[in-house]
């Protein structure tokens, strides 16, 4: 370590918590890798990725940016507690594959948009968002608490809506004082609030993220398997139903890389060019996807005037007393934590802990 090194003290970096989620800190020291503005933009709806692979944390990071932004409105849904088996009592029975699924799904989604397009108050025209806003009232579903109360309030009502006659018998009844309404099942609405939707007029961002779809998943089950295919079907249908739509929609949906992987669909091959895969590289310092450089920006946020390396500037990567058999510090480092980001937070906030000044 060089003299100008020693001035710096490896307790002085704030690593952060273990967890991405709720880290308000990411909008000092989140590494802006390349392919990030491509999932800002939506370019990017799947982000794919193993398990501490960071994938919460580029949700987190979205999301802190567009808080303050009165032009950018999400929904943050998380499958954590989500009620599988009433859902899949929600399937069409007109399919065998994960068509019995998709239905459902368009219908979550589209009702979580709804939900934050009626807090838009520069969407337009302003009957439309009333309409939708009634909607969601007279069905019990204007609460915060995500694609769970849809589903429970689907399953009470025996999966079925209530909607404006005027939705289903158009115009004609714009001016009656006393407005009629129709209970019919879900698969109806999902195309009715589609079109009542992608009617709307704003200069937003509509985000939804979804995140924790690993929560309950277990290897070989079938069912499962097929709703999570119907959910990436139902994002892809979705963006394309609302692609000329005249605001932005915004889905972002992340997934444990094994559990992609293992889904084996032939329709995953149209999502390719919407698919961001992290493949996280320790022991090349020049890929976009150089794990020192998550390092380097934790380090950077807590020690601003930091010079040359970040890490050489803390840590004595190449001490006389490394066992033979370890080339350097950090890479003893990459191999304890199977070269996860998450993992090697926690490694640096142990040593931080355990070690004083130098790792």
């Amino acid at each position: 370590m060089s003299d100008k090194a020693k001035n710096y003290n490896f307790t002085s970096v704030d690593w952060g918590p273990d967890e991405a989620k709720g880290d308000t800190r990411l909008l000092d020291y989140f590494f802006l890798f390349p392919d990030f503005e491509s999932v800002r933009d939506g370019s990017y709806r799947y982000v794919i990725g193993r398990k501490g692979s960071g994938k919460t944390a580029i949700i987190e990071r979205i999301r802190l940016e567009k808080e303050d932004d009165p032009l950018n409105f999400y929904s943050s849904l998380s499958l954590r507690s989500f009620p599988v088996q009433e859902f899949r009592d929600l399937k069409d029975k007109n399919y065998r594959d994960k068509s019995q699924f998709v239905s459902a799904w368009l219908l979550l989604l589209y009702v979580e948009l709804a939900k934050i397009i009626v807090q838009d108050n520069g969407a337009e025209p302003r009957d439309t968002i009333e309409e939708i806003a009634g909607f969601l009232q007279i069905n019990g579903l204007s609460g915060s608490t995500g694609f769970t109360n849809t589903v429970s309030t689907l399953r009470k009502s025996e999966n079925k809506l209530k909607i404006s006659a005027k939705w289903i018998e158009g115009e004609s009844l714009s001016g009656t004082h006393v407005q009629s309404q129709a209970t019919i099942h879900y698969q109806k609405v999902v195309d009715i609030l589609s079109k009542k939707i992608k009617s709307v007029g704003s200069s937003s961002e509509y985000w939804i993220f979804m995140d924790e779809l690993d929560e309950g998943y277990r290897a070989g089950d079938q069912g499962l398997r097929l709703i999570l295919l119907a959910l990436l079907r139902a994002v892809e249908d979705s963006a394309i139903e609302l692609k000329n739509s005249n605001f932005k929609y915004r889905p972002l949906l992340v997934l444990r890389s094994d559990i992609f992987d293992r889904l084996e669909d032939n329709d995953l091959n149209k999502l390719d060019d919407h698919v961001l895969r992290l493949n996280w590289r320790a022991m090349d310092n020049d890929s976009v996807f150089s794990l020192r450089k998550i390092v380097d920006e934790r380090i950077k946020a807590s020690i601003p005037d930091i010079d040359g390396d970040p890490w050489q500037a803390i840590a004595n990567d190449v001490d006389a007393e490394l066992p033979n058999s370890v080339s350097s510090l950090w890479s003893y480092l990459a191999n304890r934590t199977h070269e996860r980001p998450r993992d090697i937070i926690k490694f640096l906030k142990y040593c931080k802990k355990r070690q004083g000044k130098v790792c």
